[in-house]
């Protein structure tokens, strides 16, 4: 399994102690002599697949004296329910001769109101020649291929995970903003944000985090002037007609307590990824059981701490017994834990 491991961050499972952990997938996957990574959640459920700690090898030939490289072998991809432990191995299409080698991401869409079973879309061609795509069902256990599902003059930037929403999977990056209806089996496009209402002068944005809370796509993003100092976090509309902004966050109090600075630099990207968003937990619409409405939270890593940030009165805290290294913090999924029977 390696070195990753779930915490709990309120404090609500293994005994209300959080500095405890759990290794979701121990004892549980097969082993395979490898670690396993997860890339998405879904409703419960967990998109995983198997990682190489030195996917480089090579082999002498002894009458030449020439190395050779040896590529790895394409990487397995499991449904995991970690609340009943069960797994499905997702058998590659037949029409795939290399497996998985070739694929651009894999994505997990699961909605247990509308249906007890998930599918499964992964995307293999994004090239200038088109984004090509096949669909796995968990009800008939087997794959069904879509074709090209858009052509493009060049790469859509579709190698991360979708984000399940509405009905659909979604990306927004750099490079696309995309989003692929299960139903119609079509990749549309996303409606641009609004440019911020105040004068910033000259500015380039940058998107800080994408994902889904409660029913909430959530977009945040931040305005280079020379150091960021706010967040601004959009909801999409579900008729996607539009981004409004939620909230507008004033970061540079909580930077000046840890002492560090959320700094872009000549690359547009995260200097030591000091600070970054894991997760936008969103709570406006539920309310507690004595009819007090919920706190809505950023989930932030900061240096080595995990941070909760109260979207309503600016307070944050961090949670205690929960340190993380600076190595790979892109690594890093924060997601609800949700306990499902669902089958897979």
């Amino acid at each position: 399994m390696g070195d990753q491991v779930f915490f709990f961050l309120d404090g609500s499972k293994k005994n209300n102690a959080i500095f405890n952990t759990f290794v979701p997938y121990e004892k549980s996957l097969p082993c395979t002599g490898h670690r396993y990574q997860t890339i998405q959640s879904c409703n419960g459920l967990i998109c995983c697949r198997t990682a190489y700690c030195n996917p480089t090898k090579y082999i002498r030939d002894p009458s030449t004296n020439l190395c050779k490289l040896i590529p790895p072998p394409p990487p397995t991809f499991y449904v995991y329910n970690p609340s009943t432990k069960h797994y499905k191995i997702l058998l590659p299409p037949p029409s795939k001769k290399y497996g998985f080698k070739e694929v651009s991401n894999v994505s997990l869409a699961f909605d247990p109101h509308k249906s007890p079973h998930y599918e499964v879309i992964a995307i293999w061609g994004d090239t200038t020649d088109g984004v090509q795509a096949e669909i796995y069902s968990s009800k008939s256990e087997s794959w069904k291929d879509l074709g090209i599902i858009s052509v493009c003059r060049r790469k859509c930037g579709l190698e991360d995970c979708g984000v399940f929403w509405n009905g659909a999977l979604h990306w927004f990056n750099k490079y696309c903003s995309l989003y692929f209806d299960i139903s119609q089996k079509l990749l549309k496009q996303l409606p641009k944000p609004d440019k911020p209402k105040e004068d910033l002068g000259h500015y380039k944005s940058w998107v800080v985090y994408f994902g889904e809370c409660n029913g909430h796509m959530h977009l945040i993003k931040t305005y280079r002037v020379d150091v960021p100092t706010s967040l601004y976090i959009l909801e999409l509309r579900k008729d996607y007609s539009a981004w409004n902004v939620k909230y507008k966050v004033n970061i540079e109090h909580l930077t000046a307590a840890y002492k560090t600075e959320f700094v872009l630099n000549i690359h547009d990207c995260f200097e030591e990824l000091d600070f970054s968003v894991l997760f936008v937990e969103d709570n406006d619409d539920d309310n507690s059981e004595d009819g007090e409405s919920k706190t809505s939270n950023l989930v932030i890593h900061v240096s080595e701490h995990i941070i909760f940030y109260d979207l309503k009165d600016m307070s944050f805290k961090e949670v205690k017994d929960v340190h993380l290294r600076k190595k790979y913090p892109w690594h890093r999924l924060a997601t609800p834990f949700i306990e499902s029977l669902a089958c897979v």
